[in-house]
């Protein structure tokens, strides 16, 4: 009885005081929550902000990886006045689901950079996947391309489909040879054996990238390799990820993955 009377003094006793410290108590705690759910949750929504403005990593030949770095110019693309020398095989594009860090890769695609002519004006040409079912090695199957990684981009009429003589094309070079969502133009490509090639394409809308893109035509990586005689050759890879924190087991992991054990690989 003694024991319940003087626990129940020491509540009743002196409460304002008691609540004021059981109020800076749970205003500490909640304060110390939020802070340790900002900073764990930081990461991934930064993350998830970048990766909606494209790919990050770009996967190239070594030796126009070289030439990149030296000359500071990028193989291929709008500003190329050329096409690219050195190749990526298309069908090892797959691949890069299968690396150690395949979860933090949400989207790529890969492309050939080439030059037509439609009408007697020079055209880039970016032939790519834009939304392809991908069936992996490992037996899982995941939907890649351009049009989950071009988010940004404002398109008046819908994306083309992979493996067909349909395109999309940009809102300065649409202007430049007067043409619109619907119409087919003809691209005409000399190869690097001299051989003439000859391919329709219908457009099936106008995008605006905002930035150089802009003058560019982009078609199925398919119908690009066969109007450039280049089968299953692509010039670049775009690659859309999630990076990884840069700690001690990121660098195990990047230096050897077969060396960690099952808790780390988890």
């Amino acid at each position: 009885m003694f024991f319940l009377r003087m626990i129940t003094r020491s509540f009743t006793r002196q409460l304002r005081r008691r609540l004021l410290i059981a109020l800076t108590v749970c205003l500490s705690a909640t304060v110390s929550v939020s802070m340790l759910g900002v900073v764990f949750d930081v990461g991934d929504k930064l993350n998830a902000e970048l990766s909606t403005y494209g790919s990050n990593i770009t996967v190239q030949p070594k030796a126009d990886a070289v030439v990149s770095d030296l000359y500071n110019t990028e193989s291929g693309g709008a500003t190329s006045t050329s096409d690219p020398t050195a190749f990526l095989k298309e069908s090892d594009a797959a691949k890069i689901k299968t690396i150690f860090w395949s979860f933090n890769i949400t989207s790529f695609a890969p492309q050939l950079n080439i030059h037509a002519t439609v009408n007697g004006t020079n055209v880039p040409v970016v032939g790519t996947w834009f939304n392809k079912n991908l069936k992996i090695s490992t037996g899982e199957t995941t939907v890649v391309g351009v049009e989950g990684m071009r988010s940004w981009w404002q398109l008046d009429g819908k994306w083309p489909k992979d493996d067909s003589d349909q395109g999309v094309i940009g809102k300065t070079l649409a202007s430049e040879l007067g043409v619109t969502t619907g119409d087919t133009i003809t691209l005409n490509k000399t190869t690097a054996s001299g051989k003439k090639n000859e391919q329709k394409i219908k457009l099936t809308g106008v995008y605006d990238s905002g930035d150089e893109d802009n003058g560019s035509l982009y078609i199925a990586a398919s119908t690009a390799q066969v109007l450039a005689d280049l089968p299953d050759s692509v010039d670049k890879i775009e690659v859309k990820a999630l990076t990884t924190p840069e700690n001690d087991l990121a660098r195990k992991a990047a230096a050897n993955p077969a060396a960690l054990s099952q808790e780390e690989w988890e």
